[in-house]
C-alpha cells in the first residue's frame, strides 16, 4: 500500500500534535506539584491526554494549575518561532492551536476551569467537599 503525500503529512502532524498535548499535560503536572496538590494519574479520553489530580482549596492556585498547560504550549510555540520555524510549520501552528483552543471556554477545556475558579460556585463545580 503506497501512501499519498497527504497521508505522509496528516501522520506527522497527529505526531506533532501528540507531542504537544503530552507538553500540555506537562505543565498541568509541573503547576500542580509546585502548588501542593497530588497529581492522581494521567489517561486518554476523546479530546486527548487528560491529568487527573487533587483541587486545592484555593481557587487561584487551581486557575494558575488550568492556565499552565496553554502557558507550557504558548512558550513552546515561542521556543519554535525562536529557533527559527516559520508559522506554516506544523511544529508550530500544533502548539499555538492547542493553546488558543484550551483558552475558549468550552466544556472540558482549561478555560472552564479557570471560569469555575472565578466562580461562587468554586466548591461545588471544582469537587472539592464542604465537609
Amino acid at each position: 500500500m503506497q501512501f499519498s503525500h497527504f497521508m505522509i503529512w496528516w501522520t506527522i502532524t497527529m505526531v506533532i500534535a501528540v507531542g504537544h498535548m503530552a507538553i500540555h499535560e506537562l505543565g498541568h503536572i509541573f503547576a500542580a506539584l509546585a502548588v501542593g496538590s497530588r497529581v492522581k494519574g494521567i489517561g486518554w479520553g476523546r479530546l486527548g491526554p487528560y491529568t487527573v489530580r487533587e483541587a486545592v482549596a484555593n481557587p487561584f492556585m487551581n486557575a494558575l494549575v488550568a492556565l499552565s498547560g496553554p502557558a507550557a504550549n504558548l512558550l513552546t510555540w515561542y521556543l519554535l518561532i525562536g529557533l527559527g520555524y516559520d508559522g506554516h510549520n506544523p511544529r508550530v501552528y500544533c502548539a499555538l492551536f492547542l493553546a488558543l483552543f484550551n483558552l475558549l471556554p468550552l466544556p472540558c477545556s482549561d478555560m472552564t476551569r479557570v471560569l469555575c475558579c472565578a466562580s461562587e460556585d468554586y466548591p461545588k463545580c471544582s469537587g472539592i467537599s464542604s465537609k
